[in-house]
């Protein structure tokens, strides 16, 4: 996994939206989304609810701990 594909899945992993992702790191919406696709290939995953459901099955959201 790349360094922005890490940094991206740590802060889906944080519960963040693509949007706020964009936003912070000054990239568009449509970037987020691509660099979440590559991350799901990487991970064989496939279907929009895929990460999510990963996420929840491999980390702990903060609140949690």
């Amino acid at each position: 996994m790349s360094k922005r594909e890490g940094e991206v899945l740590a802060k889906v992993v944080k519960g963040k939206t693509n949007r706020e992702i964009a936003d912070e790191e000054w990239l568009s919406v449509r970037t987020i989304e691509n660099t979440r696709y590559r991350i799901c290939k990487k991970l064989n995953l496939e279907g929009n609810g895929a990460l999510t459901e990963w996420i929840e099955e491999n980390y702990q959201r903060e609140g949690d701990r």
